[in-house]
Parts: C-alpha cells; sequence; structure tokens
C-alpha cells in the first residue's frame, strides 16, 4: 500500500509521553520495510517542536480548531515555516468544518498552505457529493503541477490573488476564493511562461501557452469561462 501513512496516536498527550511516541516510530521504522512516512497526531496547536529532528518522524498531523478558512491559511503558513523542511504537513483535524463553500474554501485555504488536507468525520457513504467532488478537484489541480521547491510566498500576491505557493523565478500557484477579473504576482521574471486557469468549483481548466511576461508586478484577465474562485498555475517555459 504505497500510499500508507503510520499515525501515532490520536491526541497523543492525553495517553503518552513524547519519549514513548518516539520508541513507537522508531520501532515502526524499523518494522516497515517500504518506508512508509510516520506521523503523530496532537491536541490544538501548531508547535511541533518536542518532534521536529527526529528521524523516525516525517509529518506533523495538525489538529488547529480556528473558525475561518484564512486562520487555517495563516497557521499552516506558520507551521510550515517552523518545519524548515524537516517533516510535511498534514491539517488532519479543525472543528466546525462545515459543507458546501466554507467547506472548498477551507481545503484550498490549508493547501495552498503547504499542507495537505484531512476532515475529521468525512466518509464517502455519507457525504454531499459536492463536497467530495471539491476534494477530488483540488486534487486534480495539485496532481497536474509540479510542486516540488514551492513553498508559501503571499508577499507576491497582486491584483485578485489571496495566496501564493512558489518557486520564485519558475513557478507560481495562486488562488483566490473573490476574484473579479484578474489574477496576478508581483516580481515576476520576464520570460515565456505557461498559465493553467482551475475553476475551483466546477473542475473546468484552461491553459494558455508560451505567454510573453515582462519583468515586474504582472496581472492577467481570467478568462470567461472560469469563475470566481480560481486557481493560477504559471510556469516558466524552458528559455
Amino acid at each position: 500500500h504505497g500510499h500508507l501513512i503510520w499515525c501515532i496516536a490520536e491526541e497523543y498527550g492525553e495517553r503518552l509521553s513524547a519519549e514513548r511516541v518516539r520508541r513507537i516510530a522508531a520501532l515502526i521504522k524499523a518494522a516497515d520495510d517500504y518506508d512508509h512516512p510516520v506521523a503523530v497526531h496532537k491536541n490544538h496547536g501548531l508547535d511541533f517542536s518536542e518532534f521536529a529532528d527526529d528521524p523516525n518522524i516525517d509529518q506533523f498531523a495538525i489538529q488547529y480548531n480556528v473558525p475561518t478558512a484564512e486562520e487555517l491559511h495563516a497557521g499552516v503558513v506558520q507551521a510550515w515555516r517552523q518545519a524548515r523542511g524537516r517533516y510535511s504537513l498534514n491539517l488532519s483535524e479543525a472543528a466546525d468544518w462545515s459543507t458546501g463553500a466554507e467547506l472548498r474554501k477551507k481545503c484550498w485555504a490549508c493547501a495552498m498552505g503547504g499542507a495537505s488536507v484531512m476532515i475529521l468525520g468525512m466518509d464517502i457513504a455519507n457525504t454531499n457529493r459536492d463536497d467530495l467532488r471539491a476534494c477530488g478537484n483540488l486534487l486534480r489541480f495539485f496532481d497536474g503541477v509540479r510542486l516540488l521547491d514551492v513553498e508559501p510566498h503571499d508577499e507576491l500576491a497582486h491584483a485578485d490573488t489571496q495566496y501564493v505557493l512558489a518557486d520564485p523565478g519558475d513557478r507560481y500557484l495562486a488562488y483566490s476564493s473573490r476574484a473579479t477579473g484578474q489574477m496576478g504576482l508581483k516580481n515576476v521574471t520576464a520570460g515565456k511562461y505557461r498559465l493553467l486557469w482551475f475553476d475551483c468549483i466546477n473542475g473546468r481548466a484552461v491553459s494558455q501557452e508560451s505567454v510573453t511576461v515582462s519583468d515586474g508586478d504582472q496581472a492577467w484577465n481570467t478568462p470567461e469561462s472560469i469563475g470566481g474562485e480560481v486557481a493560477l498555475y504559471v510556469e516558466r517555459l524552458e528559455q
């Protein structure tokens, strides 16, 4: 099972010491011949310092009980900065996630902060099809772009863009839950770029190949077929 992740406990601090968690992680790593990642889940919070440098622990399974997509995004970005590449992030639990548009916007806010996303209580049989489709659309977008070396760069947001993941000068992922006609980025390097537009509600995609871009702040008109909840992938082509 290539996508299996071991997670030690649920809210480990209620029953286990950090030292016992570290010993369990070491046992799993010694026994698992397939090098699956090992995660640890905690109570509410963003501090993972007790496991940050443990070579047997690969993922922080975050519980962060804040009410809005904006707060979730800010928390994930903070956790990303603290991780410094030592472990991955999975927003595995947040209270009152809701459904519909709120669910969708929270998923995108966490993903655009650098975390995988899980939703407490969601299963297949009892979940609205539109909510399942929202998760599938998010996965389809991220599976279709190059994510290596991108990290949060919200300071590069321009025009209607809210959040940015980027390897500046090479690749950018921009997102807005409230675009009114333009998506943009700051300090773009001149060159030819591919633009991939993605409607986060219906999953419709529009690709624009070999777009000439000048140095500096740039804004691009959203295609007519793409709505107001939009993701944009911008990749510099080989020169």
